[in-house]
């Protein structure tokens, strides 16, 4: 039987940790590669949609309900990102 990571929250923790280390690497790797603006942002956005998401899930897992909110305002943040690097690749900007 898989256990359900919400009736662990050390599960959930750990999972958290990793998701946040696998994104900053890529977030350094980001930061020291060349790439068209657009497409950075669009990355950008994706990985701050993730932490959002995982941000979150974190929260109502533990029951703190201001991770939670911080989780929410992040994944929007990082759509609102990804679409303005989508905006910026049309334009070719």
């Amino acid at each position: 039987m898989i256990p359900d990571p919400e009736a662990n929250p050390t599960v959930t923790l750990c999972k958290y940790v990793t998701v946040r280390l696998a994104l900053t690497v890529l977030s350094s790797w980001l930061e020291k590669n060349t790439m068209k603006p657009s497409t950075k942002d669009q990355i950008a956005g994706t990985v701050n949609e993730v932490k959002g998401k995982v941000k979150e899930k974190v929260g109502q897992v533990t029951n703190n309900p201001n991770l939670a909110h911080e989780g929410q305002a992040q994944n929007v943040g990082g759509k609102i990102q990804k679409k303005v690097g989508q905006i910026e690749k049309v334009l070719g900007a």
